[in-house]
């Protein structure tokens, strides 16, 4: 019998990338894309994402949007509140440099769900985005179902989970994967109550 893998990685997504550079999208096309990847459309700015869906059905919006910093001139952070007021509930993901890392920081203030910098991190983003596209569609089936959302702190305990149990308890790849600091991993998992292979301490 074939092993059953989690939902985030047997689930086709539709992801929009907006980013003027053929290159990313040739890289991001072939890490999402390829064999029974995520469906992925390309855009040269945000404009033009913004144009389309206005004409889409609501079934083929974007299950999550990569916007590029660089695509946006020299008012990043003017587009990214457009999209999210477009496509509420749909997560953002930044892609910046080091040239426009302060902006994308910004961008996580202002709700973006994560960002990344150049050279971008592959296996990282094929782990961190289907999970953060689940749980975008957790919170929105919760919020239909009974008004409520999941917690900005139920979301992160888990993140934290998730990426425990896919690095097998390997506490550097765990957190390499979500983009933190092993000590910060390590507090997480004390706040949490977690063990190192994503499940809770058991009582004493």
């Amino acid at each position: 019998m074939a092993e059953q893998r989690p939902m985030a990685e047997r689930q086709r997504f539709r992801i929009a990338v907006i980013d003027s550079d053929p290159l990313t999208i040739h890289l991001l096309e072939r890490a999402l894309g390829s064999g029974p990847g995520h469906r992925l459309a390309a855009y040269a700015d945000g404009t033009a994402l913004l144009a389309e869906s206005g004409r889409e059905a609501p079934a083929e919006s974007p299950h999550a949007i990569l916007l590029g910093l660089e695509a946006e001139g020299i008012a990043p952070l003017s587009t990214f509140a457009r999209i999210r007021s477009a496509f509420p509930g749909v997560p953002v993901i930044i892609l910046t440099d080091a040239a426009t890392q302060e902006v994308a920081e910004e961008g996580l203030r202002r709700g973006a769900a994560d960002y990344f910098t150049r050279p971008l991190d592959l296996r990282r983003l094929r782990y961190v985005l289907p999970r953060i596209i689940e749980d975008a569609l957790c919170r929105r089936n919760t919020a239909a179902e009974d008004g409520g959302a999941m917690s900005m702190d139920a979301a992160r305990e888990r993140a934290v989970r998730r990426a425990l149990t896919h690095a097998k308890g390997n506490i550097r790849e765990a957190a390499r994967l979500l983009g933190i600091g092993r000590t910060t991993i390590y507090k997480l998992m004390e706040r949490y109550a977690i063990d190192r292979d994503g499940t809770l301490e058991k009582p004493v």
